[in-house]
């Protein structure tokens, strides 16, 4: 329970009765049964046979932004910051990597040591951002007139996208557009459309995003301006998939009520949702910020729409909230109360670790979280393995065989 002397709130009403529909809801959109069928070497089922689910993976993304330059450090921060990163997550957002600026060389050689790192640990990675605004642009292009700043901003797009588009599963393509409208002003508005056709011509099967904060903190002159702009590009045709919601969160807190009712609005879109850069600052007390911090990954897991939680960053020495609480990781890598709230849900309460016997049948039905699953089948001494992916499009049966 929430410090009650402590108006975290702003004195609006915070009741827990969005919980059991919320739980009730992940059950239903996150899980799934799994029927492991146990034949013997001639193909007659084996009742019996002793059946182990152990979850390897989720198929939803949980992940964190992070530099890349701490997937090729040597000191032993890097090194540890790399081991939770493979333990933790499955999607890594660069944090200031990929946002336009003039790369030199060894940056670059940075930059792939480090996709490369997580292309071996099977982390999937999120490019951010193509288009945001002046200051995040190099200086050579500030300064162009129109027509010259449109060429390079295609140009940019064309060329980022194309140099990874099979190494990212989404780009974020704009960024923050109903603040930072300079570059849209001066180049024209027709452009925002144009930039995603520009980005779907360079990576056909990539995700499409338009980033934007201030979308779950009940600023509601923001929010709307923002389902504008996202309404304006789908008008336009333009190839977007993801809304992006920044989740940037601090005090007042905003009602879990109230951020399921934000991710309805935003999902009337069609779009596919992300939450894409979530912290929560100005909390001091870890375990209310611990709470809060479980409690809003719930709601945004239990929404039909939301297909990732992302984090902008875990650990107090490399987060650009270090100075608010918003870590999860103290500077000495012990761990806060949000840092343990985190993994509770994510790999123990929305993980699959189940176990039984076949029936007589030579089945066996366990409901699991979606993900990658080892399955281990012994029986008469003998034991087999098999690594099974369990997803919404995928079969709800395997079949494991003895020899």
């Amino acid at each position: 329970q929430f410090d009650q002397t402590i108006d975290y709130w702003g004195g609006r009403p915070h009741d827990d009765a969005w919980r059991a529909a919320a739980e009730q809801r992940i059950a239903e959109l996150r899980t799934a049964p799994l029927t492991i069928r146990v034949n013997g070497a001639l193909g007659a089922p084996v009742p019996g046979a002793t059946v182990r689910v152990e979850q390897v993976r989720h198929h939803f993304r949980f992940g964190t932004a992070a530099p890349a330059g701490r997937f090729v450090g040597t000191d032993a921060d890097s090194e540890r910051f790399r081991a939770e990163v493979a333990r933790l997550y499955n999607t890594v957002t660069f944090e200031n990597d990929l946002k336009w600026h003039d790369v030199n060389p060894a940056e670059q050689q940075r930059i792939d040591a480090a996709i490369d790192w997580l292309d071996e640990h099977e982390i999937t990675l999120r490019g951010h951002v193509l288009v945001w605004n002046f200051e995040v642009m190099p200086p050579r292009v500030r300064d162009l007139d129109a027509e010259a700043m449109r060429a390079a901003v295609h140009q940019r797009v064309t060329d980022q996208v194309g140099l990874y588009r099979d190494r990212l599963y989404l780009w974020d393509v704009v960024n923050e557009a109903v603040t930072n409208t300079e570059i849209w002003d001066r180049i024209g508005w027709d452009q925002f459309p144009e930039v995603f056709r520009l980005a779907r011509a360079a990576g056909p099967n990539i995700g499409l995003a338009y980033n934007e904060y201030n979308m779950l903190n009940d600023r509601e002159g923001h929010w709307r301006r923002s389902l504008e702009n996202a309404r304006r590009l789908i008008d336009a045709g333009a190839p977007i998939t993801t809304f992006g919601e920044q989740a940037h969160q601090g005090v007042p807190l905003v009602p879990l009520p109230r951020v399921l009712e934000l991710l309805d609005e935003a999902a009337k879109l069609g779009l596919r949702i992300e939450i894409t850069e979530f912290d929560l600052g100005g909390v001091d007390d870890e375990e209310v910020h611990a709470q809060y911090v479980a409690d809003f990954m719930t709601a945004c897991f239990s929404h039909p729409s939301v297909d990732a939680f992302i984090l902008w960053g875990f650990w107090e020495g490399s987060h650009w909230r270090a100075g608010e609480n918003a870590a999860m990781f103290r500077r000495d890598w012990s761990k806060k109360p949000a840092q343990d709230a985190w993994e509770d849900l994510v790999l123990n309460q929305w993980w699959t670790r189940a176990a039984g016997e076949t029936d007589g049948a030579g089945e066996f039905t366990q409901p699991v979280f979606y993900g990658r699953h080892r399955v281990t089948v012994e029986h008469d001494g003998q034991t087999v393995q098999a690594i099974v992916e369990r997803t919404p499009d995928s079969p709800d049966w395997v079949m494991v065989s003895l020899p």
